[in-house]
Parts: C-alpha cells; sequence; structure tokens
C-alpha cells in the first residue's frame, strides 16, 4: 500500500491525528509531492476535517508556489486544483496583515487578495487552453472558474463544448467533466445523471469521486450517495 493509499484508509477511519507528520513522507518520494498533498486534503474534506483540510491544501500550495518558475510551469493545473480548493471550496477569503499568519504558506503568497488569485487562476487557464485547445481537463477547470466567478456564459460555453466534443477514446470523460460543472451551476441531478452516462460509456465510475473537489456540492445528496456506494 503506497503513502497516499495508507494515509486515505486511516482518514476514512478517522484517525487524522498523525496526518500532517506523517505526509512528511511525500517530500522524500520521486514525482510531485504536491498533487498528492493535495489529495489528502480532499479526503479530509471529503471525511468532515475542514480544519485539517485546510492546513494540508496550505502546505500543498507552499509546495508549488516555492518551485522555480519553469518547473511551476509543468505544474500549473495541479496548482490550479488546490488552489481552487482554498478559494472556493475551503473559503479562503482576503487575508490581512493582522491576521494571524499561516505557517504553511509563504508570505509573499499569503497576503495576496482573494481577486488577485482568481486573476492568477485565469491567466494559467488561458494559457493551457491556448497551448491545448483541445483539452477536455482544462475546459472543465475553466467552466468551474467560471461557474465559480459568475461567468454563466463562459461555463456555459465549456460545459456544451464538452458536451459536442468528438475525439477518440474518450469512453465518456467528457460527460465526466460535464457532471462537474454541472455540479458547480448547483443541478445536482443532472450532474448525477451525467456521472451515470460517462459510466455506462466507460468512464465515470472512480474509487475517489468521493473527494474530488468538483463533486464536494454533491455530498449528501442521496443519488450521489448512491452512485458512489461501492458495487458489488
Amino acid at each position: 500500500m503506497g503513502l497516499t493509499q495508507e494515509l486515505s484508509a486511516r482518514i476514512g477511519l478517522g484517525q487524522v491525528e498523525n496526518v500532517k507528520e506523517l505526509i512528511s513522507g511525500f517530500y522524500t518520494l520521486s514525482g510531485n509531492p504536491g498533487i498528492n498533498i493535495g489529495r489528502i486534503a480532499e479526503e479530509l474534506y471529503a471525511h468532515g476535517y475542514p480544519d485539517e483540510a485546510r492546513e494540508i491544501n496550505d502546505m500543498a500550495i507552499a509546495w508549488y508556489v516555492s518551485r522555480p518558475e519553469g518547473e511551476f510551469r509543468t505544474l500549473r493545473g495541479e496548482f490550479f486544483n488546490v488552489s481552487y480548493m482554498s478559494l472556493f471550496v475551503l473559503g479562503d477569503d482576503d487575508r490581512s496583515p493582522s491576521e494571524p499568519e499561516r505557517e504553511n504558506i509563504i508570505p509573499e503568497f499569503r497576503d495576496r487578495t482573494r481577486d488577485a488569485r482568481i486573476e492568477d487562476l485565469r491567466r494559467i487557464i488561458n494559457d493551457l487552453e491556448t497551448e491545448n485547445p483541445d483539452d477536455l481537463l482544462t475546459k472543465m477547470r475553466k467552466g468551474l472558474l467560471a461557474a465559480q466567478t459568475g461567468d454563466r456564459e463562459t461555463a456555459q460555453k465549456m460545459y456544451d463544448w464538452l458536451e459536442n466534443v468528438d475525439q477518440p477514446y474518450m469512453r465518456g470523460s467528457n460527460k465526466w467533466r460535464q457532471a462537474m460543472i454541472a455540479a458547480a451551476f448547483g443541478e445536482k441531478s443532472r450532474a448525477v445523471t451525467l456521472l451515470q452516462d460517462a459510466f455506462r460509456n466507460g468512464s465515470g465510475y472512480n474509487m475517489n469521486n468521493h473527494r474530488y473537489y468538483p463533486f464536494f456540492p454533491l455530498h449528501g445528496f442521496p443519488e450521489f450517495e448512491e452512485f458512489i456506494k461501492p458495487k458489488k
């Protein structure tokens, strides 16, 4: 069992006391520790530990913003995920110098306003879209950000693009990402219907759907809870 799976299992059992200490193990592994730390933050939030999730998510953000510029460019999509979590799930508001410092965030980032951080994400998404205009994941992220910032027109355009896209080997992954935008719209029944459509086409049923941040608006919705139950 890998460290991510071990920590996820501990959180599912309510054993969250030593999560921060154990997470330090990610820094000694090859690859991207930020993505795994972000996943643990999602897991904590999914299981009802928002304060712990915020602290761990801050650790992921801190790792990304400490990367050299060239390396950071290769990590922009993953940085979007933890920043979205911070801004729209965990409820990070504007900060002021009088507020207690959050030890995991470097000052240059911690003191940025909410609006400035949202603009950062817009630039990241626009850059990613320019580099790869047919990427499903980027379209989904753009739709999520637009929905959360009141730009319903752009969010709907991304939703419609995913509806009409025709690429090889999608196996319903476009429907899965449409479900994420529908959840951001607050259209819970439509989101679950899209998940079911994705599943019928070979995608969408995933043991991690419970912790994916775009699906947090569906938590507690009976149809979604039924969908994510383990299948015999």
